[in-house]
C-alpha cells in the first residue's frame, strides 16, 4: 500500500479533488523517472489561486530524501488542467518540474 492506493480508496469515498485546499493532502502520481512507483504525499499548508486553473502552493513533506527527513515551506505551482506540479524551493527544486499529480485528498 502507498499514496496511490490511499488516493484510490479516498476517491471511491468521494474525498478527493483536483483543486487544492489548505489542509488537503497532495498525492503525486507514480514517477518511474524519479523512482516513485507508488507516488508521494505532501501536506498542503497554503493555496493561492493565480488563475482559474493555476495555484501557488506551500506544502510540507517527509521522506523526500528516503531518510525520513522533514521539509517545510516548500513553494510550488500546480496546474489543475495539466495536473502537474513545479517545485520552486527545497531539495527537489532543481528537478521537480512537470511532476504528475493524482489529486488531493480532502479533510
Amino acid at each position: 500500500n502507498g499514496p496511490l492506493t490511499w488516493f484510490a480508496c479516498e476517491k471511491e469515498r468521494g474525498n478527493t479533488s483536483l483543486i487544492p485546499q489548505p489542509g488537503s493532502i497532495l498525492i503525486l502520481a507514480a514517477n518511474s523517472r524519479r523512482k516513485m512507483p507508488t507516488g508521494h504525499v505532501a501536506y498542503v499548508e497554503k493555496v493561492v489561486a493565480q488563475s482559474e486553473t493555476v495555484y501557488r502552493l506551500v506544502f510540507t513533506h517527509t521522506n523526500y530524501d528516503r531518510r525520513c527527513s522533514l521539509e517545510s515551506n516548500i513553494e510550488a505551482v500546480y496546474d489543475s488542467e495539466a495536473r502537474t506540479l513545479d517545485i520552486h524551493a527545497g531539495a527537489w527544486q532543481t528537478w521537480g518540474k512537470d511532476l504528475p499529480v493524482a489529486g488531493f485528498i480532502l479533510e
